[in-house]
C-alpha cells in the first residue's frame, strides 16, 4: 500500500486514482458517487466537487471533496480553502477530508468543526504532487488509518494530521539520531564536551537546509540534499566535507550579490 500511496502522491492529482487508491482501497469508503458531482464555482473559478462520504465507528459522518483550483498556488494559498469548504463541513458532514488541486501540485486536508476535534485554529494539510517526493510522514500516518477500519474514528484522522502529534515523533526521532552520532563519535575516541555542541549545531544546520530546499532555494531543488547524497558517489563518499559545510559556511557567509 506504501508504494502505491507513494505513487499517488509524486504525481499530479487524479481523481480516478484518489478515488480508487484512497478512498476505497485505504478507507474503504462505501458511500462513494461514481463520478464527482459539481457544487460549485467560486468567484475565482475554482470548481468543488462532491466525492461521497463514509461514516466512522461512531458513525459520525465524514464528507469527502475535491477543489479544481484555478488560479492560486495550492502550496501558499490556505485560510481561503477552508472558508470555500466551511459550510459544507457546518451542515452537510461532522468533518471532511478534502482535495485541493492545482496543475501541479495537491493539498490533502482534514477538517472538523466537532467540539473536542476542532482545526478551526489551524489546518491539517498535506501537500503532494513532487516527483521527487518520498513523502515519508504523510506515507506512514495515512496508511496507519488504513489498519483502524472499521474501528476508525475521527480522533484517528485527525491525529494523522496533527501538527502536534507529526512533532512529537519528529523530535524523538530527531533526538534518536542526535545520540547515535554521539555514540559513534565518541566511539571513534574524539574527546571532549565540543561533541555535543558539534552535533547540536550540526543538526540543526540540517534542519535548516531541509527547510531551505522545501522552498525551492537550494539550486530551484525540493530534495537537493537527497539528490546529491543518492546520485553522486564523490559527494556521498564525504557528504559533510564537500556539500555541507560548503554550504554552511561559504555559500550561506557570502553576500547575495557575490
Amino acid at each position: 500500500m506504501k508504494e502505491t500511496l507513494r505513487d499517488l502522491f509524486q504525481q499530479k492529482f487524479n481523481p480516478v486514482k484518489y478515488r480508487n487508491v484512497v478512498l476505497q482501497d485505504l478507507l474503504h469508503s462505501q458511500q462513494l458517487l461514481n463520478e464527482p458531482q459539481f457544487l460549485e464555482e467560486t468567484n475565482d473559478g475554482d470548481r468543488i466537487y462532491g466525492l461521497g462520504y463514509f461514516n466512522d465507528a461512531d458513525n459520525k459522518r465524514v464528507g469527502l471533496y475535491y477543489t479544481e483550483v484555478v488560479k492560486s498556488d495550492v502550496r501558499r494559498k490556505r485560510v481561503g480553502f477552508r472558508q470555500m469548504m466551511k459550510p459544507y463541513v457546518k451542515y452537510g458532514a461532522d468533518a471532511a477530508i478534502a482535495v485541493f488541486a492545482d496543475k501541479e501540485h495537491w493539498r490533502l486536508s482534514y477538517m472538523s468543526d466537532l467540539k473536542g476535534g476542532e482545526t478551526a485554529a489551524k489546518r491539517f494539510s498535506y501537500i503532494f504532487g513532487d516527483p521527487q517526493g518520498q513523502y515519508k510522514t504523510p506515507l506512514e500516518r495515512l496508511a496507519h488509518l488504513g489498519t483502524q477500519v472499521p474501528r476508525l474514528r475521527l480522533k484517528d484522522i485527525f491525529d494523522a494530521f496533527s501538527v502536534e502529534t507529526l512533532s512529537d515523533a519528529f523530535f524523538k526521532e530527531y533526538h534518536d539520531h542526535y545520540d547515535a552520532i554521539v555514540r559513534e563519535l565518541e566511539r571513534q575516541r574524539y574527546e571532549g564536551v565540543t561533541i555535543h555542541d558539534y552535533v547540536k549545531k550540526m543538526m540543526g544546520r540540517i534542519v535548516f537546509l531541509h527547510f531551505l530546499q522545501k522552498k525551492g532555494w537550494l539550486n530551484g531543488d525540493t530534495n537537493f540534499m537527497q539528490n546529491t547524497f543518492a546520485h553522486s558517489k564523490a559527494y556521498r563518499d564525504d557528504y559533510l566535507e564537500k556539500v555541507l559545510e560548503p554550504l554552511f559556511f561559504g555559500i550561506f557567509n557570502t553576500e547575495p550579490g557575490q
